[in-house]
């Protein structure tokens, strides 16, 4: 994943360090928690990095294995577990070639070796960076998962993974390494989908589906790495396992107003009923976000833009997904909503809607309240720059249906605007607008693109250039802090049925609505896995009644085509 790097020269200790990692603890469980549920107690390090093009490779993997060494001293004062470092810190500065990517590799021994890389006699010849994880994890007694570029020498004849071996006879993988609390190595486990990097790393053509039982808390965790969240490879052969832990480090630069990295992270925690245990760098305010969540429900996150610590501490006590909670939360979704019906066939282009009740609603025509006609092209500036979709305005109407491509949808929202009979900004800085988005986003130095089905409301700024009158076309400028006050949305979606759709509302600020029940997620009768045979599309549901300062609210489904 693209992240900034920091060009300052900072020398690393660990005792140093220990007196500045800040570490954000959650607010006390209610004294009504159910005292029979067992949970573990996880922790996320946010982190910048702090080497420099100007150090040597060796340098700074020192600075950064001792900044590990540190967050991981302080957690464990706080009987953490289980606890997940950041992608690419190890080897972000090697990014420059696969030669000086060699330098910071590491080969990793295979998983039957099953000794401590730190205190086995026979760990003699591992690589240091390995070394220093095992015994970080031994000393901390905790799971670790910390992430590598991991060397694989080959030669011409050699197929790995899918790969052929590179002219230079070796592979490089983006590579998440696990140790567990007696520093040895549980798992290996190789990025299936690269991003920006693809230049310098080996994509993996076949997806490794891997977990691990932990012994140590008696919990089977997934593991995946940053891109990774926009697919089905290797999530949901996991969730088909019955692995309900997930183990995340990600490298992720915010996208707003569609999207950011706490938006991913609960949504994938929401869809799949699951607990994320997520790390993601520190390098700005903008480019960070972590969090611990548990079935939706945000146990404790940090992203604060303005106010930007590098290096934070997070910690949780994650309650055990047992069947009987899985069962009553997929119950809820059923009582809340029964958006079931699956779809019929939509032809490209068509201008179509959903009203309540699942009435037609036809092109261009209004029907009970709800607004179809004069939707505009919306374009955005940012990590989304480039694509185009469909939008109208939240000003005269309430409910409105708008359609791109194979995406239906339909938006009905309440607003509170003191002095206002429309959903602009006191400052006059925005607008809310509900949006659809049907087709692929692709980015530099990314094998695959993104085919997305977007459905829901955003909050635009505009440039002079998009004015937003009737018959111009929208740009929706990137910004965590333009909001309307929300009192209550109601999303229906017609997408893809082979989507994977994560629930994300995402409020001024960057932050969430906290518990799971503050939103309804209603999946199709179908079920919440993307399907590849049958209907063309099925309808999905999202909905709030918790006021709020709303940026965005979608149903963002990626085509998993």
């Amino acid at each position: 994943a693209s992240m900034r790097f920091c060009s300052s020269l900072l020398l690393v200790a660990v005792c140093a360090l220990c007196a500045f990692l800040s570490l954000a603890l959650p607010p006390p469980r209610p004294s009504n928690s159910p005292s029979s549920r067992v949970t573990y107690k996880a922790a996320v390090h946010q982190l910048s990095s702090v080497g420099s093009f100007e150090h040597t490779p060796k340098q700074n993997l020192d600075d950064t294995l001792s900044l590990f060494e540190a967050a991981a001293v302080n957690a464990s004062l706080h009987g953490v577990e289980v606890m997940v470092f950041p992608e690419a810190l190890l080897w972000n500065y090697g990014l420059q070639n696969r030669t000086t990517m060699l330098q910071y590799a590491a080969e990793v021994p295979p998983l039957a070796f099953n000794s401590s890389l730190c205190s086995s006699p026979l760990a003699r010849t591992a690589s240091d960076t390995l070394r220093r994880l095992s015994c970080l994890a031994e000393r901390a007694r905790a799971i670790v998962a910390a992430n590598v570029v991991q060397y694989v020498e080959c030669t011409a004849s050699d197929t790995y993974l899918g790969v052929e071996c590179p002219n230079d006879g070796f592979y490089l993988f983006n590579s998440e390494v696990v140790f567990e609390n007696d520093g040895v190595l549980a798992a290996l486990y190789r990025k299936r989908h690269l991003f920006s990097t693809s230049d310098i790393l080996q994509q993996p053509k076949e997806t490794e589906v891997v977990s691990f039982w932990s012994k140590a808390i008696r919990v089977q965790f997934g593991i995946f790495v940053c891109f990774d969240i926009e697919f089905e490879e290797p999530a949901v052969e996991l969730w088909q396992k019955g692995v309900r832990d997930f183990l995340f480090s990600s490298s992720w630069e915010n996208g707003p107003p569609l999207t950011d990295a706490l938006n991913y992270q609960q949504g994938f925690s929401r869809l799949f009923l699951s607990n994320l245990i997520a790390s993601n760098v520190g390098t700005t305010g903008y480019s960070s976000g972590s969090g611990i969540y548990h079935a939706g429900s945000v146990l404790n996150s940090v992203f604060d833009p303005t106010s930007f610590d590098g290096h934070t501490t997070l910690i949780a006590d994650v309650p055990l997904l047992h069947s009987d909670i899985i069962s009553a939360r997929v119950g809820e979704e059923e009582e809340k909503g029964e958006r079931g019906k699956e779809g019929e066939e939509v032809e490209e282009g068509e201008e179509t809607g959903k009203k309540k009740g699942g009435s037609h609603i036809e092109s261009g025509r209004e029907s009970a309240g709800v607004t179809s006609s004069g939707q505009l092209p919306c374009t955005f500036s940012g990590v989304f720059a480039g694509i185009t979709g469909a939008c109208l305005p939240l000003l005269d109407h309430r409910h409105v249906a708008v359609a791109h491509k194979r995406v239906q949808c339909d938006v009905q929202v309440n607003i509170k605007q003191e002095g206002s009979t429309t959903p602009f900004l006191k400052e006059g800085k925005g607008v809310l607008y509900a949006f659809a988005f049907d087709g692929v986003l692709s980015f530099p130095g990314t094998p695959q693109g993104l085919p997305l089905s977007l459905c829901g409301v955003v909050m635009c700024t505009q440039n002079q250039e998009g004015g937003g009158g009737e018959g111009e076309g929208v740009v929706c400028l990137p910004n965590f802090d333009v909001s309307s006050d929300v009192t209550g949305i109601d999303i229906t979606a017609k997408l893809p049925s082979s989507a994977l759709v994560f629930p994300m509302v995402m409020l001024k600020g960057g932050q969430m609505l906290k518990e799971a029940a503050d939103i309804i997620f209603t999946p199709p009768a179908g079920g919440r896995l993307p399907l590849h045979t049958g209907s063309t599309t099925r309808e999905w549901g999202l909905s709030s009644s918790v006021p709020s300062p709303v940026v965005s609210a979608l149903l963002y489904g990626i085509d998993q085509v």
